[in-house]
């Protein structure tokens, strides 16, 4: 069967404002009024309440970062699936920042590191009808030419690691390129292949790390991400599986 016949291919309409509260939010009002289609890309440069997993905050200097809020129609994706969604969007980062000599890993839930060094975050809103996504936003934060982050000591950018500038738009058309590529493969119903390069890239993991939960620090060993998106650690009381509200990584971490 030919890819190019049955799948939907994202082409990147990149709508531009020069200040957004966030992208994600406006992504939401575009949706809400059906003035969007799919592949549509909400940008900015620059966000003044860029909203980042779990409640925090995106920092980010103006016109240096790509800062933007793809959407989606994944009616083929069941809601018990979604977990793949972020899996593929994490590796069509890291295949995006392999491209410019930069090897990088995800950190669990929707972090891409380089080294002990955060690079970029994602954040994924759902909208369901009934058992399947009725619509999606991809906000992604990617430093980019940004050289200095004050207050953040693990933050670094493309431009720290390369010493070369890169054009914001070039940027984002090639991030759309390679998460073509995953999206094909999420219409294909591929979860097996996406997981396994999923977990190639995931950070410590079958390392031992220091966590911090309800109970307080202890050290556990990163197994795996499970299909409901739960990070499976082994611990010396046994696997337990956690929520991302339910575990953090400690500080020395």
């Amino acid at each position: 069967m030919d890819i190019q016949q049955v799948v939907v291919k994202l082409n990147a309409n990149i709508i531009w404002h020069t200040q957004l509260d966030s992208t994600n939010q406006q992504a939401k009002v575009f949706i809400e009024n059906e003035l969007w289609q799919e592949g549509d890309v909400i940008a900015a440069h620059h966000q003044t309440a860029g909203k980042g997993q779990l409640g925090n905050t995106w920092q980010s200097m103006p016109q240096k970062n790509m800062l933007c809020s793809l959407l989606l129609k994944p009616h083929f994706l069941k809601a018990s699936d979604q977990i793949f969604l972020n899996m593929a969007v994490c590796l069509s980062l890291v295949d995006l920042l392999a491209q410019h000599h930069i090897k990088s890993v995800i950190k669990w839930p929707n972090d891409i590191y380089v080294g002990n060094q955060k690079i970029a975050g994602v954040l994924i809103e759902n909208q369901l009808q009934g058992i399947h996504i009725k619509s999606c936003v991809v906000g992604v934060g990617l430093n980019v030419n940004q050289l200095h982050f004050e207050g953040l000591l693990n933050a670094v950018s493309m431009v720290m690691l390369t010493h070369k500038e890169i054009d914001l738009p070039i940027i984002i058309s090639s991030w759309i390129s390679n998460l073509n590529v995953w999206y094909a493969q999420l219409q294909f119903g591929k979860y097996d292949g996406i997981s396994q390069a999923y977990h190639k890239y995931l950070k410590d993991l079958n390392q031992e790390v220091n966590f911090v939960d309800e109970n307080g620090t202890f050290i556990g060993i990163i197994r795996k991400v499970n299909v409901s998106g739960q990070l499976v650690v082994e611990t010396k009381a046994g696997i337990k599986s956690y929520h991302p509200k339910q575990i953090k990584w400690h500080e020395n971490n």
